[in-house]
Parts: C-alpha cells; structure tokens; sequence
C-alpha cells in the first residue's frame, strides 16, 4: 500500500483507525473487542461533530470492518483507512497503540516512520543452488517472499564439465552470474521497500555477493553458516542472530555520530537545511541522514519547490511530513537512516545529511 498515495486523498470526514495486536496471550479474539470499542467511540463523535451531515457510506464502511474483521494470529497492527467513498485495511509488521484519528484526511506519517526503522529487514539466505529472501521486525519473522521472484534457483549458472569445475576462478565467475541475477531480484524489492540487508551464508559467498551487489550501503551485516533447509535451517534462530545483529549496529552507528558529523562537515557534505536536504535526497547524494525520531515537517512539494512555512493542508501538493519522502529517497538509493534522540545531534538540528559528493 502506497502510503504517499493515502495521505493526499482529501474527504472530510476521514478516519484512520489503529489496531495493535502484540499478540503476546493465547486468545487473540480479544482484538475484535477492542476494534468493536473503537468503533463505537468513532460512531458517537461522527455524532457529534457532523451532526448536520448525513455520511450512509461511511457508517456502512465503518459496519462493514467491524462484521468482517478477523484477528489475526501473528504479533502485527491492521490499521484501517474509512471515509464515504474509500474503506482499506493495511496490516503492518509492527506493534501500533490501538486509537483512531478524525480529520479531512488520513494520518499515515507515524506508520511511515516505523515503517522504515532499522528493526525491519530483509535476511538474504546464499548459496551454491538457492536464495531466499527473508522479512523481519524486531527479530519476529513476517515472512518469507513467494511471488516469482523469490526463491531464486540456480537453474544454468554451473557447468558440469571436471575440468572447468577443478578452477576456483571458472566456479567464481559462474557463482558471481548467478548472484547478479539474485540481486537483480532484491532490487525490485528494495525499490518498493528500501530496508537494510542482512546476509546469510559461508564467509565466502557473502564476500562474492557484496562485491557484485548494487545497493551495498544497505548491507548491514552477515550471519555466517550454512543457512540452507536441508541443513536444519531455524527461521526463529536467524531472527535472533540477525536481531542481535542489528542492535549491535545501531549502537555503533550513533557511537561514531557526532565525530562523522564534524568530519563531513569539515568537507563540504553536510546539509542541515532541511529543503537542502530534500533535494540531495531526490539526486541521490544521500549517504547517510541522521535524523532527530519524533521530528515531522508539513510540507508542500511543487515540481521540485519546497515550501515549509505557512503551509496550507488544502494545497494539492500537501504533504504530511517532507521527513518521511527524505527518508524514502535516501534508502531507495542505498543510502543509510539513523534515529537519533536531541541529546545526540546537539547543535546540528533535527536533521542532518550526509552526502556522497
């Protein structure tokens, strides 16, 4: 779901609902309680607020989820997008607060946000035969990709030729044709869903696959083993590996934050204007954006003119939070985002780029 998409449509009123399901107790049909209480506090406030106004639709659509509406089994949040003329459900890897916001529009730049945190991420799986590609947060696996694209199988990169099997560089090469071809299909997700990467494989195959991957500044880490299905590969264990992976990286990352900062600074490759950054971001000169994690700027974006001051919501070109696009751009071109508190950009403001050039 295109969350850009929703956040510009316009119809007053407009409901966002939010529904966090942890999961973390044997029954789970207390959520369609939960949502059933919601929806009466949206229904008593419609009441109240549009009086005057006469929404069928809308009550109809706000019916329909709470008839139709099944809780689910995995620890995740659905959060439903209502109005008159458009009704959607949208299921997230992560745990929201249950509430529910009424407005002119749809409220999505705190689902952006978590969206594109560091605790989601793909595990890519490598070796000789196979790929898989893995989705994760906070550890807990979502799910593994099947849509054509994933798994990938080496059906011709190989030779059955002793001789040209016997070199090291003749397997290299074939190994490197049939990784370019797994990469070419990690893009396509990392276009739509740029999160970071975590390897998983011997030491040797993650060393070939970096060196011919075109988004290596998303690889964030390895997991080394022979992480296959016929070698008693755990999902549950490489989430915990990976999720120890990712903390440990975070951890390093706002360490060297403010020597780095200084460092590019010095050089010319800081933006802290944040219209300058946008349009770094939009070029792909987005090496790595710091950026403050309860920061949000309304913004209006107009063929490549940012506005942030006196900003009307009315405006067709209105956008919930610029932060968010920055963040996207810089990811979709391999780029790195770190959530830093105020304590630690200090001086810099809330936002900080650091540029390729």
């Amino acid at each position: 779901m295109n969350y850009h998409v929703i956040s510009s449509l316009r119809c007053d009123p407009s409901i966002t609902i939010f529904l966090g399901m942890p999961n973390d107790e044997s029954n789970n049909k207390k959520y369609a309680i939960v949502l059933k209480n919601l929806l009466t506090d949206i229904r008593k406030e419609l009441r109240e607020l549009y009086r005057e106004n006469d929404y069928p639709a809308l009550f109809e659509n706000l019916d329909a989820i709470e008839n139709e509406f099944l809780p689910s089994v995995k620890s995740e949040s659905s959060i439903f997008f209502v109005s008159s003329t458009f009704n959607e459900q949208v299921v997230v890897p992560f745990i929201v607060e249950s509430s529910y916001h009424i407005s002119d529009r749809f409220t999505t730049k705190k689902l952006l946000r978590q969206s594109n945190d560091y605790h989601h991420y793909y595990v890519l799986t490598l070796n000789d035969t196979e790929s898989r590609l893995l989705e994760y947060q906070n550890g807990t696996l979502i799910g593994e990709m099947n849509d054509g694209l994933f798994p990938v199988t080496n059906s011709g990169y190989w030779t059955r030729d002793r001789l040209l099997n016997s070199m090291g560089s003749v397997r290299t090469n074939y190994q490197k044709e049939f990784y370019k071809s797994i990469d070419s299909h990690l893009q396509a997700f990392l276009n739509q869903s740029p999160h970071p990467v975590i390897l998983a494989g011997v030491a040797e195959n993650a060393a070939i696959y970096r060196s011919i991957a075109n988004n290596n500044e998303l690889i964030i880490g390895e997991l080394n083993g022979n992480f296959t299905i016929d070698k008693g590969e755990s999902l549950y264990d490489i989430g915990k590996m990976s999720a120890q992976l990712i903390d440990d990286h975070i951890f390093k990352q706002k360490e060297l934050l403010i020597d780095t900062l200084d460092q590019f600074a010095s050089k010319g490759r800081l933006e802290q204007d944040i219209i300058a950054i946008y349009m770094a971001a939009i070029k792909g000169r987005g090496q790595e954006l710091i950026v403050e994690a309860n920061y949000y700027e309304e913004a209006i974006i107009t063929d490549g003119q940012v506005l942030i001051n006196e900003v009307d919501r009315q405006h067709e070109d209105y956008v919930e939070d610029i932060v968010n696009e920055i963040i996207y751009q810089v990811m979709r071109y391999g780029g790195e985002v770190v959530f830093a508190d105020k304590e630690a950009l200090k001086s810099h403001g809330s936002i900080v780029l650091k540029t390729r050039y």
